[in-house]
């Protein structure tokens, strides 16, 4: 367990200046990186009524856990859906609103003496929130179409339903299309990966900068392996389901 004399003493930047990860870790406690940053952590923690050793235990525990390891290829296909569906709403409800509330709480004026910084920061304010209106819109459209034809593509293996519908749903809904278009998705962090210089980290920068960068990175590589779990794992598996019922639709209707 973190003691006090260990970390406690140290004001919230200094400790989230050691490891970058951990202010999200913090604001999802309430801790402010702007307004808390030069106030020590333990009386950060005594105005909200935290006892130190607890969060500081719970934030070492929560890093020592990391991503956990699981055999996709390994699970059905309705878990992987909602594992996918877990990190969209982990994508909507944490990571994306951390990440505006750092470019929003960027001071350009005073918070950074460098030209380029304040234009990059400018840029990001302009940027990045039609990125997160466009990322959470193509979120619910694929929860909304892929997500619910694949349910229903595994509910006719169990629940014998209207054959004729679900062949008109087939006919609308091609998942080699789908699957087609997705492998050759646009790179949706291009433009803010050039712009930051590929998050490349300057001493000279703000803690505030620093730790968007860092967040913005880490969020980059979080879509990717996302990415590569749909196109490699749910869609091939969804792929062969959609054979299966097509085939077994097929089989039913010549025996009729």
């Amino acid at each position: 367990m973190a003691s006090t004399q260990t970390y406690a003493p140290t004001t919230v930047g200094a400790y989230v200046a050691q490891d970058l990860g951990r202010a999200l870790a913090l604001h999802g406690y309430g801790i402010s990186l702007f307004a808390d940053a030069q106030t020590p952590l333990d009386a950060v923690c005594q105005r909200m009524g935290i006892v130190p050793t607890h969060l500081l235990a719970l934030l070492e525990k929560q890093a020592k856990m990391g991503t956990p390891y699981f055999a996709a290829h390994e699970m059905p296909l309705r878990l992987v859906v909602e594992y996918l569906r877990h990190a969209h709403h982990l994508f909507i409800r944490e990571r994306i609103p951390f990440l505006l509330y750092l470019i929003g709480g960027l001071d350009v004026q005073t918070g950074h003496t460098d030209a380029t910084e304040q234009g990059v920061v400018q840029d990001l304010r302009l940027i990045f929130p039609l990125f997160a209106e466009e990322f959470i819109a193509h979120i619910h459209e694929e929860e909304d179409t892929l997500f619910i034809y694949i349910h229903e593509l595994l509910r006719a293996l169990k629940i014998p339903g209207n054959p004729g519908q679900l062949w008109l749903k087939m006919a609308k809904r091609n998942l080699g299309d789908f699957a087609a278009e997705h492998q050759v998705h646009e790179d949706e962090m291009a433009g803010i990966r050039a712009l930051t210089n590929n998050y490349a980290l300057v001493p000279s920068m703000s803690l505030p900068l620093q730790v968007l960068y860092f967040e913005l990175g880490r969020f980059e590589k979080d879509l990717a392996t996302h990415a590569h779990l749909e196109n490699t794992i749910l869609l091939p598996k969804a792929l062969r389901l959609e054979g299966y019922v097509r085939g077994t639709i097929t089989t039913l209707a010549l025996k009729n």
